[in-house]
């Protein structure tokens, strides 16, 4: 058993409860008197309000220090200053706690600034929209007026070729490339194309040329069947336009990626000129 002398001071915690619960009696008392009873009594006597909100802010200020004891120490001088209050202002400690009322006034002026809030964002939301929707358009009619300008270019310097303007395929060997056209316009490409390797065997012929044949499935009967898709003949001895790797080389023939060689077999026509240069 530990000894205690019996003039040791007390705790801090309890000498705090102790002054709660002094402070919490002597409130109880004040506001159990006959002149504040009195004033609590006229419920519109600045009096009465002056020490109702009094008591509320003691009521507040002594719940501050409360919540640093213990509740067992606290709990007793708490209940004993709300019975005091309670009993000097009947119903102020719940009218206290209650929402405050709202202002119909007030409340319909907030609903009107929130209203002109929204529809201010919805308006600089609008022209935000209409802002970006302008800058796609402007920026799309650069992209065309650039792409116009462009083809434009490319169809005059086309136009400086050999390629007469009567021939409806034109075959640029030095530039390894090919497209259609008709009148003169371009209709199709230009697009790259390989033709046949440089030497006397196997080189594309030049000159004019006319469509003669066209066989969509087509092997080569002269090279171990190889196969050769979507060909268009135009000259007497095998050379044809036809699907193949247009980076490598052929016996003569003109190589054409896939999609362009679909589009010469559905375009060029049997008579048909092609103009090779």
């Amino acid at each position: 058993m530990s000894y205690k002398p019996r003039h040791a001071k007390p705790s801090a915690t309890r000498r705090r409860a102790v002054s709660l619960a002094a402070a919490g009696t002597a409130t109880g008392a004040l506001l159990a008197s006959p002149s504040i009873s009195s004033a609590a009594e006229n419920n519109s006597a600045p009096a009465a309000l002056n020490w109702g909100d009094r008591a509320l802010e003691i009521r507040d200020a002594l719940q501050e220090q409360a919540a640093q004891l213990p509740p067992e120490l606290a709990d007793p001088a708490l209940q004993l200053l709300d019975n005091s209050v309670e009993t000097a202002f009947p119903g102020l400690i719940e009218q206290g706690e209650q929402a405050p009322a709202v202002d119909p006034a007030a409340e319909e002026a907030a609903a009107q600034e929130a209203a002109r809030a929204e529809e201010q964002r919805r308006a600089e939301a609008e022209q935000a929209q209409q802002a970006e929707q302008a800058e796609a358009a402007r920026r799309a009619e650069a992209e065309r007026a650039a792409a116009q300008q462009q083809a434009e270019a490319r169809a005059a310097e086309l136009r400086s070729t050999p390629c007469p303007a009567e021939a409806r395929a034109c075959i640029d060997l030095q530039g390894n490339r090919t497209w259609l056209q008709e009148n003169g316009q371009v209709t199709y490409g230009p697009v790259e194309m390989s033709a046949g390797a440089p030497s006397p065997e196997t080189a594309t012929p030049t000159g004019t040329f006319y469509v003669n044949r066209k066989v969509k499935d087509e092997v080569s009967y002269e090279f171990d069947m190889a196969p050769m898709p979507y060909a268009v003949y135009f000259t007497n001895n095998g050379i044809a336009f036809h699907q193949g790797n247009t980076a490598l080389l052929s016996h003569g023939c003109i190589h054409l990626n896939h999609d362009d060689a679909v589009q010469y077999f559905d375009q060029l026509q049997i008579g048909d000129m092609v103009y090779v240069y």
